[in-house]
Formats: structure tokens, C-alpha cells, sequence
């Protein structure tokens, strides 16, 4: 029996886009984590999250 994976799904915050790629990025690399969308502005990720919600905010 093939046993399924489940994905982390997380959204991210901070102020500077620089930090957000990279962590992105470094994530990218894990299978079992999705970065859903990556926001410099916490209406934005207010917003995002009414639409899709998701298991992880990680946040500055």
C-alpha cells in the first residue's frame, strides 16, 4: 500500500520582497510544504486568506 504525503499549506508575510523569495525558495525544496502566496501587506494576506484558507501563516 502506497502511503499519500500531505502538504503543509502555508502562507507567508513579511515587509521586505527579498525575504519572501528567499524563504520561498528554501521552502520550495521540501515536498511536503506549498506556499500558497507570499504578501508584503497583512490586508492583502487578510484577503487571501478569506478565499483560501490555509494551515500555516508564517509572519515577521
Amino acid at each position: 500500500m502506497k502511503a499519500t504525503s500531505v502538504r503543509t499549506r502555508l502562507m507567508l508575510l513579511d515587509d521586505h520582497e527579498f525575504i519572501l523569495h528567499g524563504i520561498s525558495q528554501i521552502l520550495a525544496r521540501h515536498p511536503d510544504v506549498e506556499v500558497i502566496s507570499t504578501h508584503t501587506e497583512s490586508r492583502t494576506l487578510l484577503e487571501a486568506l478569506r478565499i483560501m484558507p490555509v494551515d500555516m501563516v508564517v509572519m515577521d
